[in-house]
């Protein structure tokens, strides 16, 4: 597979000021905050990911598709169809939300859930120039797009720090969720509207519903398995315990980071990619394990001086859950070729078959919990990648097992 050194650029260098940017953001709010405030951010905006899950969640992957083959009209379908679906968002927050009111008491979650509700449903309405600027391997206008909105955390940082100390002016989590949100909300406003501009013609895949249907489904059961541990760990445990876990998974954070730039670039090729060449991606992309292993040994070694140094004493506990979390980057490296090799190719059968690990994965999360806390929501999650990696491994082999027999 011949890579293109100008695509691979603009998506290397958007991940890497990305990671920048999230690094240091994260360590400005945790200073700043502290550990009972930034919990509570975290926790409003675990609350935003769970809700988005249920929103057609596979309507971003269909577009990449669609605007690589040049179906633009789609584009429009995707807006109207989300919109749809935006009563049921606001429905899982307010089951979500009474049930955090009724373990706490506290009148002030009404408002905070009412402000992540309304600016998330008016974001998933906004979001969809990446998918749409990915399938058309337009990286360098991604990387401009994404890094303005990649500065939200740095933005809420600094508000914090800007109007804190003003004598009367007490701003809260809700403020800092206003603050997020609404920066967010003009960045897309302006890009979706200029994206529009482009759309010149109607033209719709005569598959683009099927693939959406499809992979929502599967997005809902995956997206559960890996964005449950946050609510669970603020709800059943203490938002405080859940800004030392969040600091840990940062480093994961960072991985998913650097996956997007395997997606943004394998997905659109490997939707016109023949088996044999796909076969044979997949065993360069494994040669990046000689890379890999020395980084995540590094990592093991530093840190522990990192998160002494950077977050600062009181979030300890984060070195070890940070430690396990790159043992779950380990097992999973190879399903992110995989995945998008599935998708790109509209093979919903295996994908579901991988579903049925994610969905044995979050029953068995509330056990692993229970008895292990926090430890337990990594162990159950770095069993689950790994089992996951070794049956899409097989069902992918055996695909082209089956081609090759075929011809």
């Amino acid at each position: 597979m011949k890579i293109n050194f100008k695509d691979t650029f603009w998506l290397s260098l958007n991940s890497g000021i990305k990671i920048f940017i999230g690094l240091i953001g994260s360590i400005l709010l945790t200073r700043i905050l502290g550990v009972e405030i930034f919990g509570k951010y975290q926790y409003l905006l675990s609350i935003n990911s769970i809700a988005a899950i249920f929103v057609l969640p596979g309507i971003n992957g269909a577009l990449i598709n669609s605007a690589a083959r040049g179906s633009d009209g789609d584009f429009i379908v995707a807006r109207r169809r989300r919109f749809k679906w935006l009563p049921v968002y606001f429905l899982i927050f307010i089951i979500i939300g009474s049930i955090a009111y009724l373990k706490s008491h506290e009148e002030s979650i009404i408002l905070s859930f009412s402000i992540a509700a309304i600016g998330g449903g008016i974001l998933l309405q906004l979001n969809f120039y990446t998918s749409f600027l990915v399938g058309r391997r337009e990286y360098k206008t991604f990387f401009i797009y994404d890094i303005f909105n990649s500065l939200t955390i740095i933005l809420v940082g600094c508000s914090y720090l800007i109007f804190h100390n003003i004598k009367g002016f007490n701003l809260n989590v809700n403020a800092l969720i206003c603050i997020s949100l609404g920066y967010q909300i003009i960045i897309h406003s302006i890009i979706t509207y200029k994206i529009k501009k482009r759309i010149l013609t109607s033209e719709k895949s005569a598959d683009f519903e099927k693939y959406v249907n499809n992979v929502s489904t599967m997005s809902i059961i995956g997206g559960l398995q890996s964005g449950m541990d946050n609510y669970l760990v603020g709800t059943f445990i203490s938002t405080n315990e859940l800004a030392q876990y969040s600091i840990a998974k940062k480093m994961l954070d960072s991985i998913k980071c650097l996956w997007s730039i395997m997606q943004a670039y394998l997905q659109p090729r490997l939707v016109k990619m023949g088996m044999n060449l796909a076969f044979k991606g997949f065993f360069q992309f494994l040669k990046m394990y000689f890379f890999l292993i020395p980084a995540l040994i590094l990592c093991a070694f530093v840190i522990p001086g990192a998160i002494n140094l950077f977050y600062g004493t009181e979030y300890t506990k984060s070195i070890l859950y940070s430690q396990l979390f790159l043992l779950a980057i380990l097992v999973s490296f190879p399903n992110y070729y995989l995945e998008t090799f599935f998708r790109a190719k509209q093979y919903y059968s295996d994908l579901y078959i991988g579903r049925i690990v994610n969905v044995v994965s979050l029953i068995t999360l509330f056990i692993f919990l229970y008895y292990y806390n926090v430890y337990g929501l990594i162990i159950n999650r770095i069993i689950t990648l790994l089992i996951l990696c070794i049956v899409m491994t097989f069902l992918f082999v055996k695909k082209n097992t089956d081609i090759v027999v075929k011809d």
